[in-house]
């Protein structure tokens, strides 16, 4: 697992995060937190094919620039993420992103916040398998990362994952990465 600060230079972060959270056009949709079953609710967004996805890769570009023996070859998704915050704790459901393939998860945070994310030692192990959910009494925490503006966590997609509500703050803006690294 991998923790990076100051992602970004200032000004580009600065740009990112007005397009982002000071733009009333940006769009979220509702739905599920984790996967297609879940009841939990929470905004989401995509970019588009184009310009918009390449725009949004740059933070993960940028992160992984700072890494000297990994190469990416592929983005398989970006994702928006948007919690607004609630007056108890909700840990939301453990999951991971894509259970068809091996790849990494880059969470690259827009603001700082107190909810956090919780990553659990349990992980994926038969790729393209009937998917195996846990509830979180069945979890055992690996590490909690607390969001910080301009800060960026990778790791393998295989642990499954949580995202924590805000209790203090009013939101939590997050920008998820699906990716594909091989060794230099």
């Amino acid at each position: 697992m991998i923790i990076l600060d100051d992602v970004l230079p200032k000004p580009l972060f600065a740009r990112l995060s007005l397009m982002v959270i000071d733009n009333d056009n940006f769009s979220f949709v509702v739905g599920p937190t984790a996967d297609g079953t879940d009841s939990v609710r929470s905004f989401a967004a995509s970019p588009s094919p184009g310009w918009e996805f390449e725009y949004f890769s740059l933070p993960l570009l940028n992160a992984l620039g700072k890494l000297q023996n990994i190469r990416l070859t592929d983005i398989f998704r970006i994702r928006f993420g948007l919690l607004f915050r609630d007056i108890n704790q909700i840990v939301n459901t453990p999951h991971v992103d894509n259970d068809k393939q091996p790849h990494h998860v880059g969470l690259y945070y827009l603001n700082d916040t107190d909810g956090a994310t919780k990553i659990w030692k349990q992980k994926h192990k038969d790729w393209g398998s009937d998917y195996v959910r846990y509830s979180l009494d069945e979890c055992e925490l690996l590490q909690e990362v607390e969001p910080k503006s301009n800060r960026m966590v990778i790791f393998d997609g295989s642990h499954y994952h949580s995202s924590v509500t805000p209790t203090k703050t009013q939101l939590r803006y997050v920008i998820n990465y699906d990716f594909e690294i091989v060794e230099k």
